[in-house]
């Protein structure tokens, strides 16, 4: 059986020529790291009022030939921001996805929100007028 997994591997040693015995070895294979970061499509920069930003993710830290297909689950992604929100920032989240073999580590990217300048048209101020009282 080949060590390709997470948890216990083995292997056996055979004794040949003028030695004798077999012996089983046993050894721990680690999860390898996977990073699972997340990101707003246009840029992490919004202003207030701005609508839900399409957000994403992407892996780094798979072994050769393998990818998102061989996780279990599927990747959700969240965010506490909705338009209209306080100017601030707000972490994007990922969960739902899991695996025997890696350790996914969760590099949450963000948006930040900032505030809305509006602008005003300017007036004339109105000329004082004298009230005369003809009574």
């Amino acid at each position: 059986m080949e060590n390709i997994h997470a948890g216990i591997g083995t292997v056996d040693v055979f004794a040949k020529g003028n030695f004798t015995g077999n012996l089983t070895l046993e050894f721990n294979i680690h999860k390898k790291d996977l990073v699972l970061s997340t990101f707003a499509v246009d840029g992490n920069e919004i202003r207030y009022g701005d609508e839900v930003p399409e957000y994403k993710h992407v892996f780094s830290g798979f072994v050769t030939g393998e990818g998102e297909s061989d996780l279990s689950g599927a990747v959700e992604l969240f965010c506490d921001y909705g338009a209209g929100s306080d100017v601030g920032e707000y972490i994007i989240r990922a969960s739902g996805v899991y695996s025997d073999d890696y350790a996914i580590m969760n590099d949450h990217g963000s948006i930040i929100v900032k505030a809305l300048h509006l602008s005003a048209d300017y007036f004339e101020p109105i000329p004082t007028m004298e009230y005369l009282d003809e009574r």
